[in-house]
């Protein structure tokens, strides 16, 4: 803080590059009490100094080409990342810029009691530091004037920087605002949040985004700088992942502020918006089905051909509904301060199924804020009514009919779902457009319903389902070419026949870091299967590897997590242990060897993580798999829950699983159950094997059953010495076959030949 004037005349000011990794930690932020003036041979250089490669809100990748990804801020980088998006205040940045390759721009917020005169040059521009073009930019900064006056001749650019080299992608601009609070000559002063970066025709970045306000007014400038950008990569207003302390449909920010959309600026609207007015349209406006609510009045002659001659495109996806069934629906254009209006639709699924109406026969209409319409869902005959799912007050769906929601505050689509009464219920097939991965959500079924006892269930190529509670009594579980994920500890498979033909079950990642209140660690996830037959193909397999409690973070000098945790001690490492010790060398006795824990007989715990390192993170212990045949487990795959490897030199490697099978009988043709400790490196050290038990009826099994099987808790390998896992068998009978290969410490037989 300055309490008189400062002058700047020569040199540069800056703040270091930000340190804080996705949380912002650095800027330069500066109070003049009075007058600040920025000479011609000064610079107050901010390029580079944002959010680090790959960070940030809107952060792109490091990779290269087509693998590359742009970063956001003011504007959408051409390729961005999924959920990586614009964000910030459009007349307020403090926002530094994302990285992608390189750092984005960082950030300036001068605050001026006097008069504010920039002569010099401020740029808050997104890098890149590649030695070529086939690297992206991060994104622009931001730079935020506020003084009693603001003039000059200078340069002032939260842009991307050209100067050396262009991107594969372009990243989008960032934002500028200048705040006069009693008067202000902006026609002297060049302002830019260019994103005209990529090398390749087409794939530019969206323009940032420029705020001048002063007493007479205030504008927001969109400029693309007459580069077009790529057809996706648009300026949002208001940014995807803005924080808005008013629904900008009623005001805020931009509520008295021209919009200015120029030099091929691609402006798109992310929901219902209050402005002052549309002065001027040379690039396009995208209103995406939201309202744009222009304080104005009617323009005078023809709008926008009169003003600019650009383009306003009001089609847009109006809602999309869990399973991606998608509503395009047509924005409004409004001038003169129109009241707020809510959009309210309802639909049918299917549509022979019935009606979804509101308000006595409505399907679509526009209420006024506060309203209070109703919903009711008629099936036709043959139909029954399943339930209401889209924008509910609460939860994905209700079988509240008819329907009645909270006083309108925004947008509504509500879709009705009928089932067909006379349909097979027999089986039940995971949709192909399902709403989500929730085993228990009606909507993800054929039959719009859950499974039921006796229904056999069928799990087809492409599909991703978690369980998360106990299933009935199932005829059987057909699991062809998805993805079988348990969450939760209690969660269990049951069926009268599961058949795994293809495809992988597994389960949820182990997540605790600590012990409980009594001292005890407590597992979140496992494999639990009840059955009377199991039947494992040799084209599927159950696969929880690293799966188990989490291997120790880097730089953190924390011990792996779980009961046999690799130790951490005066700066040495060791691995994770359970159904054998975790290595640790001879060397390094600092720290401890993880001790074995759990029952050989009847391993239920997970694996546990190993010890990180300054260089990586320690490998998370393998998962635990419980599978309760009562007849036959036919196990012709794979089942491993082998610990998970080094993340880094001197990390160490996570201790195995648990594989525990209690069944009448077990077949396996070329069956392989295997528990492995992880691998460490370069003096990160090796995770003790795990545990595997298989109790099966001794008068049922035979020599014979068992041909081309292994079962395995090998330690991992590298530095120091684990221990070998345990196995038990229920006795020896079924092992005498020269078919059978074991790797492990037999825990409760006898020598057997």
């Amino acid at each position: 803080m300055v309490n008189g004037d400062a002058e700047i005349m020569g040199g540069t000011w800056t703040h270091t590059a930000n340190s804080g990794g996705d949380v912002e930690v650095e800027r330069l932020c500066v109070t003049v009490g009075g007058n600040f003036t920025l000479g011609t041979n000064a610079t107050i250089n901010l390029n580079g100094r944002g959010y680090a490669a790959a960070r940030g809100p809107g952060a792109g990748n490091n990779s290269t080409t087509t693998s590359g990804r742009s970063a956001s801020h003011g504007g959408l980088g051409a390729e961005n990342v999924a959920g990586k998006s614009t964000y910030g205040s459009a007349a307020w940045p403090e926002n530094l810029g994302s990285g992608a390759y390189s750092a984005g721009g960082g950030a300036l917020k001068l605050t001026v009691g006097g008069t504010a005169t920039i002569n010099g040059e401020i740029s808050a521009k997104g890098s890149n530091a590649a030695s070529n073009n086939n690297y992206c930019h991060g994104a622009g900064g931001s730079i935020l004037i506020v003084a009693d006056t603001i003039g000059g001749t200078g340069n002032i650019s939260a842009g991307i920087d050209v100067s050396v080299r262009k991107s594969y992608h372009g990243s989008g601009g960032g934002r500028a605002a200048l705040h006069a609070l009693a008067s202000a000559d902006f026609t002297g002063l060049t302002l830019d949040a260019y994103a005209y970066t990529s090398q390749r025709s087409g794939y530019n970045g969206g323009a940032g985004t420029i705020f001048l306000s002063d007493p007479n007014g205030a504008r927001l400038i969109i400029d693309q700088g007459g580069h077009a950008a790529r057809a996706d990569a648009y300026t949002e207003i208001p940014a995807t992942l803005a924080e808005l302390d008013l629904d900008p449909a009623f005001g805020g920010e931009l509520a008295d502020a021209l919009l200015v959309v120029t030099n091929n600026g691609n402006a798109s609207l992310t929901r219902d918006l209050r402005i002052g007015g549309v002065a001027w349209v040379n690039g396009s406006i995208r209103l995406n089905s939201w309202t744009l609510y222009n304080k104005a009045d009617t323009p005078v002659g023809s709008f926008p051909a009169d003003y600019g001659n650009g383009t306003i495109t009001p089609n847009g996806v109006f809602y999309t509904f869990d399973d991606g069934t998608a509503l395009t629906r047509a924005g409004r254009l409004f001038w003169g301060d129109s009241n707020v209006t809510w959009r309210v639709e309802s639909l049918a699924y299917p549509v022979a199924g019935g009606t979804a109406t509101f308000d006595g026969g409505q399907t679509a209409n526009f209420y006024a804020h506060g309203s209070t319409p109703e919903f009711t869902a008629v099936p036709e005959t043959g139909y029954d009514f399943l339930l209401w799912d889209g924008t509910l007050d609460s939860g994905s769906s209700t079988i509240a009919n008819p329907l009645a929601l909270a006083p309108l505050s925004g947008n509504k689509a509500l879709r009705a779902w009928f089932l067909d009464a006379g349909r097979d219920l027999s089986t039940n097939t995971w949709s192909g457009t399902p709403s989500n991965t929730d085993w228990f959500d009606p909507r993800n079924w054929s039959l719009a319903t859950i499974p039921v006892t006796a229904q056999t269930a069928i799990i087809p190529t492409g599909a991703n389902v978690i369980l998360t509670n106990i299933t009935p009594r199932l005829a059987e579980l057909l699991l062809s070419g998805g993805t079988f994920s348990f969450d939760g500890w209690e969660s269990r498979l049951c069926a009268d026949k599961i058949s795994l033909n293809s495809g992988t079950m597994t389960h949820q990642q182990n997540t605790a870091t600590a012990v409980n209140t009594e001292g005890e660690w407590v597992p979140n996830a496992r494999v639990h299967i009840d059955c009377t037959d199991l039947t494992l193909a040799k084209t599927a397999k159950i696969n929880v590897d690293a799966k188990g409690y989490l291997g120790g973070p880097a730089n953190s000098g924390i011990s792996g997590r779980g009961p046999g945790g690799g130790k951490y001690k005066g700066g040495y490492t060791a691995a994770a242990g359970y159904g054998g010790y975790g290595a640790v060398s001879s060397g390094y006795t600092h720290a401890p060897n993880a001790l074995p824990y759990g029952n050989p007989l009847a391993p239920t715990d997970p694996g546990s993580g190993g010890c990180g390192s300054s260089y990586g993170a320690g490998g998370n212990g393998g998962g635990a798999v419980y599978i309760k045949a009562s007849n036959s487990a036919n196990i012709h795959g794979s089942i491993s829950a082998n610990g998970g490897n080094y993340g880094g030199n001197h990390a160490s490697g996570g201790s195995g699983g648990a594989i525990y099978i209690e069944c009448g009988r077990l077949y396996s043709d070329s069956g392989s159950f295997i528990a492995n400790g992880g691998i460490g490196q370069n003096n990160g050290f090796a995770g003790g094997g795990g545990r595997i038990a298989i109790a099966y009826s001794s008068a049922s099994q035979l020599v014979a059953d068992l041909q081309s099987v292994t079962f395995d808790t090998s330690p991992g390998s590298e530095s120091g010495t684990a221990d070998i896992g345990s196995l038990a068998f229920t006795d020896a009978k079924a092992l005498h076959s020269a078919e059978v290969r074991l790797i492990g410490q037999v825990y409760n037989l006898p020598l057997w030949e």
